[in-house]
Order: structure tokens, then sequence, then C-alpha cells
């Protein structure tokens, strides 16, 4: 079972969140090379372990994809940034 502890430290990091958008938005069938994310090998697999370890994505035949889980949270980020958004937009009160 995985926590929302470890979903949370995951996320919070901005490349791991990066990388994690790239993968909730592609549409190949290929991953992104790691040169254009401007990654090290090493930033780039640890950031896809513990995105992995969260229950965020999974590998299949050669490619990551969202889990279900993972879906549900990238829509919510989706979400919470555009009302983020909207309150900079409308002052803060």
């Amino acid at each position: 079972m995985v926590s929302i502890n470890a979903v949370f430290k995951s996320l919070s990091d901005h490349k791991t969140l990066v990388l994690f958008d790239t993968i909730a938005h592609s549409d190949s069938d290929k991953d992104p090379p790691i040169s254009k994310l401007e990654f090290t090998k090493k930033q780039y697999y640890s950031r896809i372990h513990s995105l992995t370890n969260s229950g965020l994505i999974t590998r299949q035949n050669g490619k990551y994809y969202l889990t279900s889980f993972g879906k549900i949270i990238s829509y919510y980020q989706s979400r919470i940034a555009r009302a983020l958004d909207k309150f900079w937009v409308m002052g803060v009160s």
C-alpha cells in the first residue's frame, strides 16, 4: 500500500512534477528523451523510480504510462493549477 506521504514527497520535487506532467501529456509511442528534459540519467531514473513506487506510473512495453491513480492525481493537479491562476487574477482578499 502506498502512503499519501510517498505521493506528496515524490511530487514535491519540481523536476519530478515536470516528468510526471510530461508522461501524462505524452502522445507518442516513445518516452521523451532524457536530454529534452535536461535531466542526467541518474536524475531521470531516480525520479521514475519515485513515481513508480508511489503508484503514479507504470511501465508497459518499454513506455511509461499513468496508472489509474496517476490519472486522478494528474486531473486534480491541473484543476489546482487552474484555480491558482484564477486566484491570482482575481486578487487576494
